[in-house]
Protein backbone atom coordinates (compact mmCIF):
# COMPACT_ATOMS: atom_id res chain seq x y z
CA UNK A 1 0.00 0.00 0.00
CA UNK A 2 1.25 3.48 -0.83
CA UNK A 3 0.04 7.06 -0.83
CA UNK A 4 1.39 9.50 -3.40
CA UNK A 5 1.13 13.20 -4.15
CA UNK A 6 2.40 14.54 -7.48
CA UNK A 7 2.82 18.24 -8.22
CA UNK A 8 3.41 19.67 -11.70
CA UNK A 9 4.34 23.30 -12.35
CA UNK A 10 3.33 25.39 -15.36
CA UNK A 11 6.50 24.33 -17.22
CA UNK A 12 5.78 20.61 -16.76
CA UNK A 13 8.38 19.92 -14.05
CA UNK A 14 7.21 17.33 -11.56
CA UNK A 15 7.95 16.62 -7.95
CA UNK A 16 6.35 13.76 -6.04
CA UNK A 17 6.14 12.39 -2.51
CA UNK A 18 5.32 8.72 -1.87
CA UNK A 19 4.67 7.08 1.48
CA UNK A 20 4.87 3.27 1.42
CA UNK A 21 3.27 1.37 4.30
CA UNK A 22 5.95 -0.92 5.68
CA UNK A 23 9.53 -1.04 4.56
CA UNK A 24 9.94 -1.59 0.82
CA UNK A 25 12.60 -1.25 -1.84
CA UNK A 26 11.09 0.88 -4.61
CA UNK A 27 12.19 0.10 -8.18
CA UNK A 28 14.91 2.12 -9.90
CA UNK A 29 16.14 2.38 -13.47
CA UNK A 30 19.19 0.52 -14.76
CA UNK A 31 20.84 3.83 -15.66
CA UNK A 32 20.43 5.46 -12.23
CA UNK A 33 23.58 6.62 -10.41
CA UNK A 34 23.24 5.49 -6.77
CA UNK A 35 24.62 7.42 -3.79
CA UNK A 36 23.66 8.44 -0.25
CA UNK A 37 22.94 11.77 1.44
CA UNK A 38 22.31 12.83 5.03
CA UNK A 39 19.09 14.83 5.38
CA UNK A 40 18.59 17.60 7.97
CA UNK A 41 16.76 15.19 10.26
CA UNK A 42 19.98 13.10 10.45
CA UNK A 43 18.44 10.36 8.32
CA UNK A 44 20.51 8.73 5.59
CA UNK A 45 18.62 8.63 2.27
CA UNK A 46 19.39 6.42 -0.72
CA UNK A 47 19.72 8.60 -3.82
CA UNK A 48 19.40 7.73 -7.48
CA UNK A 49 19.94 10.20 -10.30
CA UNK A 50 19.28 9.68 -13.99
CA UNK A 51 18.07 11.64 -17.00
CA UNK A 52 14.56 11.88 -15.52
CA UNK A 53 15.76 13.57 -12.30
CA UNK A 54 16.63 12.62 -8.72
CA UNK A 55 14.97 10.24 -6.27
CA UNK A 56 15.58 10.06 -2.50
CA UNK A 57 14.35 7.07 -0.48
CA UNK A 58 14.55 6.51 3.29
CA UNK A 59 12.85 4.62 6.10
CA UNK A 60 11.00 6.29 9.00
CA UNK A 61 8.63 4.80 11.58
CA UNK A 62 8.15 1.42 9.86
CA UNK A 63 7.44 2.95 6.48
CA UNK A 64 9.45 3.96 3.44
CA UNK A 65 9.34 7.56 2.20
CA UNK A 66 10.37 8.69 -1.26
CA UNK A 67 10.63 11.99 -3.12
CA UNK A 68 11.28 12.40 -6.84
CA UNK A 69 12.05 15.59 -8.72
CA UNK A 70 12.44 16.10 -12.44
CA UNK A 71 14.37 19.28 -11.56
CA UNK A 72 17.23 17.37 -9.97
CA UNK A 73 18.88 16.82 -6.63
CA UNK A 74 18.42 20.28 -5.06
CA UNK A 75 14.64 20.23 -5.48
CA UNK A 76 14.39 16.66 -4.19
CA UNK A 77 16.51 17.44 -1.13
CA UNK A 78 14.51 20.60 -0.39
CA UNK A 79 11.26 18.60 -0.40
CA UNK A 80 12.74 15.77 1.68
CA UNK A 81 14.05 18.22 4.29
CA UNK A 82 10.63 19.85 4.59
CA UNK A 83 8.79 16.61 5.45
CA UNK A 84 7.76 16.36 9.10
CA UNK A 85 5.68 13.89 11.04
CA UNK A 86 2.34 15.41 12.06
Amino acid sequence: NAYQAVFTDSEGHQISYTEYKGQVIPPMTDTAKPSYIRLQQGVIAFVTEDASGATLTWDADDQTLQVKSSQGMDAAVALANSIEKI
